[in-house]
């Protein structure tokens, strides 16, 4: 789902707020053991992040699964970069992003489930989707299930105070939209 900028955060308890990170969208395809990353223009960018792909396929749980979030880059303070990742975005060559993936690893933080075990999920609300989302696990700290919080003001007044991009606010009863 793409976001729509505005100018006031939606108080009500019909959304949640999630910080907005600033790295590159990927949606990621997990059947089984094979796992493969996809830009929103449907550019397979598995090559450039073997750390993710790596992650995603050694999962307890569970075999099929569609996932949307962020690929990023966090430097040494911890603070998302957005320049640091650009080494990473135009990476063609596997032994350099594995290379890479050594030296600057990169966090898939997901923030939406598209297919559970061949459901089709999309049209559930964010609230089923989140549910399930929640429930799946992975052996590696390079994913990473984005966290919400019901105050939006007060999150895009800490995203402010950390230099952080902003924040996206969904309805809790929406289905995903794909663009």
């Amino acid at each position: 789902m793409l976001a729509t900028s505005t100018t006031a955060v939606p108080t009500s308890a019909d959304w949640v707020h999630e910080v907005k990170w600033d790295g590159m969208r990927v949606l990621a395809d997990v059947h089984h053991s094979h796992a493969c990353l996809h830009t929103r223009n449907e550019t397979d960018a598995s090559t450039r992040f073997p750390e993710i792909v790596t992650a995603l396929t050694g999962q307890s749980t569970p075999a099929d699964v569609l996932l949307d979030g962020e690929v990023v880059l966090f430097d040494e303070a911890g603070s998302p970069s957005f320049k640091k990742l650009q080494n990473r975005i135009f990476v063609r060559r596997a032994d350099t992003a594995q290379r890479l993936a050594a030296t600057a690893p990169v966090t898939f933080m997901v923030f939406d489930l598209l297919r559970f075990n061949d459901r089709d999920l999309t049209d559930e609300p964010w609230t089923v989707r989140r549910q399930l989302l929640e429930t799946l696990t992975w052996n590696s700290d390079r994913i990473t299930v984005t966290p919400t919080f019901p105050d939006g003001e007060s999150l895009l007044e800490a995203t402010q105070e950390q230099g952080l991009e902003g924040i996206i606010s969904k309805r809790i009863d929406a289905p995903y939209f794909p663009r």
